[in-house]
């Protein structure tokens, strides 16, 4: 389930035309003004756009402003096709070590996972959700360029449900804190346990 889901309204002129949507996946989360704000203005801007007819010098300003959201965002975003990245963040450089954006550009998405192995296998359980128009959503092990793994929790979609070829958006969450910590907290409260035990001996 969704339990942080932005939705902003599309209209053109006094016609609702679609929405502009943004999960978190099953984590609650209090969205910043800032990304409300963007996703606001980029709405507004397309619903004008769409309302004037004209859509080619809107579009632009609607790229600009969904290019000030996606730097902002404290979420790795990347855009791929064919398991080759398309486009990234700010955050998705920040977050696997790349020193600039033609590092990542055209690379293989492989270069994220620790192993082939599993580069295969999430992509083939990706596929298969992705392919039935669904969310796909999952906590996997990946990759920084300096070959340290650390987890993620990544949700995917398809960009046009009815043309898997168009690609899709993966939205990236560095986990690896909160892991340790729930891991910590399992170790603490096993020997807690396991010293329970040896004094009722």
């Amino acid at each position: 389930g969704i339990d942080s889901l932005a939705i902003i309204p599309i209209r053109a002129g006094d016609q609702w035309w679609g929405f502009l949507w943004f999960d978190n996946g099953p984590e609650p989360r209090l969205w910043l003004p800032l990304e409300i704000k963007a996703l606001m203005a980029a709405a507004g801007i397309l619903g004008a756009a769409i309302h004037r007819g004209d859509v080619e010098k809107e579009l632009q300003t609607v790229g600009n402003e969904l290019e000030i959201l996606l730097g902002s965002l404290p979420v790795g975003v990347i855009n791929s096709k064919g398991r080759k990245i398309l486009r990234v963040n700010e955050k998705v450089m920040t977050m696997f070590g790349f020193s600039n954006e033609r590092e990542a550009l055209g690379q293989n998405t492989e270069i994220l996972y620790p192993n082939s192995g599993d580069f295969l296998g999430i992509g083939e359980k990706a596929s298969a959700v992705l392919n039935q128009g669904e969310t796909y959503r999952d906590e996997v092990q990946l990759r920084r360029r300096d070959h340290e793994p650390f987890w993620a929790r990544v949700t995917g979609r398809l960009i046009d449900l009815d043309d898997s070829e168009k690609g899709a958006v993966w939205i990236l969450d560095d986990i690896s804190q909160e892991k340790g910590m729930k891991e910590a907290l399992l170790q603490a409260k096993e020997k807690a346990e396991k010293a329970d035990r040896a004094k009722g001996e």
